[in-house]
């Protein structure tokens, strides 16, 4: 006669889903994680880590099952996972970067052993793309003004980032009654033909024109 001595398995996968697929500077992206038992016994001691990738902060971990920690990228401690069931843990996270594609890399392990480990690892990616807060100031001094007279425009442009702008242009269409007499900037170029127009090209985060 011949024995053996049989132990349990479990295979315990995962899969990676992130949204939306391009996001900008300052923007957020959640990942939808999904620790799924594939049998044929439950998983025990389950625990699923995910990477993020440089330039992506998390704010935000839930989990369906168990607990997670960020304090040093995702950590989730998802207990028992039985045959045929699923753990969802969603995170957010905040993008600071203005390029490129953008890969996170999670992971799943329990006891006891595991069968396949082809399915253990997963990634999703997003491409992060710049954007920058551009705003305009206009005042006008004095507020009153008697016929024949002068009045002066302010406008300063402002770059609030996080990243800079480019091909940067304003226009003023002034009220009737007024023309233009003279228009200066300390950046770029202004005409004055029909209305007001001024090209300054890059301006950095932070920067103002005038």
């Amino acid at each position: 006669s011949a024995s053996f001595t049989a132990k349990p398995s479990a295979d315990l996968g995962v899969t990676d889903g992130v949204e939306p697929k391009t996001v900008v500077d300052g923007g957020s992206v959640t990942y939808t994680l999904v620790a799924t038992d594939h049998g044929p016994d439950t998983a025990t001691e389950s625990k699923l880590t995910d990477t993020m990738p440089a330039g992506v902060t998390i704010t935000e971990a839930k989990t369906s099952q168990g607990s997670c920690t960020t304090v040093a990228g995702l950590e989730c401690k998802l207990g028992s996972i039985e045959n045929g069931k699923s753990v969802t843990v969603t995170v957010v996270g905040k993008v600071a970067a203005n390029s490129g594609t953008l890969t996170d890399s999670a992971h799943v392990e329990a006891e006891p052993s595991d069968p396949e480990l082809a399915n253990n690892k997963a990634s999703a990616s997003f491409t992060a793309k710049p954007s920058a807060d551009l705003g305009v100031t206009d005042s006008v001094e004095p507020k009153s003004a008697p016929p024949a007279s002068q009045v002066a425009f302010s406008l300063t442009v402002s770059d609030h980032g996080p990243d800079a702008a480019s091909n940067s242009k304003l226009t003023d269409t002034l009220p009737a009654g007024l023309t233009i007499a003279k228009a200066t900037t300390s950046k770029g170029s202004c005409t004055t033909v029909a209305g007001l127009k001024c090209e300054f090209g890059t301006i950095a985060n932070g920067e103002s024109v005038k």
